[in-house]
């Protein structure tokens, strides 16, 4: 049986990462995604703070040296998590398991990666990220952020070169 004082300081917690928001995304350019942020309750008995996922289409960046390499229909994603409060693990760090669902809108391809994220607001120090090379093919491609926690889902849609 869970202990009552812990659902009254986890449902504060959240509410106030709700109610503060988070920055709105800067504009940013049609290959990258702009950031997302998800503000989530994180395991333990009172965890709260935000994923944030950034992308970009891997082939419109620019190679510094060595032969040209064909990165077209590929996207580099990578989440970080920042959190305050008490794991369950004394010592550890919050973490939570994020997914994030892709779908290109332009030929109707869809996938998913997923994995745990771990880190402290302060100092901000991830932990444990998730940073995965996706094959969407060209094209307008849409992320959507979700977690195993209670939270607010994001989603944003970018250009894949």
């Amino acid at each position: 049986m869970r202990p009552r004082h812990a659902i009254h300081l986890v449902g504060p917690l959240a509410l106030a990462i709700a109610l503060v928001g988070t920055p709105e995304a800067a504009a940013a350019p049609a290959h990258r995604l702009p950031t997302l942020h998800v503000p989530t309750v994180a395991h333990g008995p009172a965890c709260a703070g935000q994923v944030v996922v950034d992308a970009t289409s891997i082939a419109a960046l620019q190679q510094r040296s060595g032969p040209p390499i064909d990165n077209r229909g590929r996207l580099y994603v990578s989440a970080t998590g920042g959190f305050f409060g008490v794991s369950e693990s004394l010592g550890a760090p919050c973490d939570v398991r994020v997914t994030i669902a892709w779908h290109n809108l332009t030929s109707g391809r869809t996938g998913t990666i997923s994995g745990t994220v771990a880190g402290l607001l302060a100092p901000a120090a991830p932990l444990g990220s998730l940073t995965r090379m996706v094959t969407t093919g060209s094209g307008r491609v849409e992320l959507m952020v979700s977690t195993d926690r209670p939270h607010l889902p994001a989603r944003g849609t970018m250009t894949v070169h």
